[in-house]
């Protein structure tokens, strides 16, 4: 059972990963869709491989750290590329 959902967590984070693709959406939309379609699929999986306690403790203190492992990544994520677009701007400034 923990190998084919965690073949099927995998598969969901793989597709997931095309989110951050559709140029037409805000970072916001593309942020919280990501977000939503993660933690929709890894919280039922916790709960049936016991990742958590199933006590209301158990379930709020899960919530809160995905949510904040996830800021984390994100926030980690959001500097480098930031970083990356300012290196391309600057070269661009030197060509022109």
């Amino acid at each position: 059972m923990q190998t084919l959902l965690s073949a099927f967590l995998g598969a969901v984070f793989s597709l997931a990963s095309l989110i951050w693709n559709i140029e037409s959406w805000s970072l916001l939309k593309q942020s919280f869709i990501h977000f939503l379609c993660l933690s929709i699929t890894m919280f039922p999986i916790a709960w049936l491989m016991h990742w958590m306690s199933h006590t209301i403790f158990g379930i709020l203190i899960y919530i809160v750290l995905f949510f904040l492992i996830y800021l984390c990544i994100w926030l980690i994520m959001y500097q480098i590329q930031k970083r990356e677009v300012q290196r391309i701007n600057q070269h661009l400034k030197k060509i022109v």
